[in-house]
């Protein structure tokens, strides 16, 4: 009888902790899924503005690195989200994760 009792107060640590990971991992999902169209809106943003800069100052270096490093941060961005987006599919996490 004691190791049954020792068992259960053993294991419902494990369980209430996949619980809570679970949990939290949904909750980082929402915290990623509403800071990212911030974070795309602010790098289009910064392209827009380095695209006025390139064709008011003429063919200036700086604005087209700037242009450059805008569609790459885009890419990364969007890259990120999608392969967070895969991983979270593969292992069926979902926001309202629960066992």
């Amino acid at each position: 009888m004691k190791k049954i009792i020792l068992s259960i107060f053993l294991l419902t640590p494990s369980i209430s902790l996949a619980q809570t990971v679970l949990t939290m991992i949904g909750k980082i999902k929402e915290i990623i899924g509403a800071l990212y169209p911030l974070v795309l809106s602010i790098a289009i943003v910064y392209l827009a503005w380095q695209i006025i800069q390139y064709t008011i100052k003429g063919k200036g270096k700086d604005a087209l690195d700037g242009i450059i490093w805008g569609i790459i941060g885009i890419a990364v961005i969007v890259g990120i989200q999608a392969l967070a987006n895969v991983l979270l599919d593969t292992f069926n996490i979902s926001s309202s994760a629960s066992l």
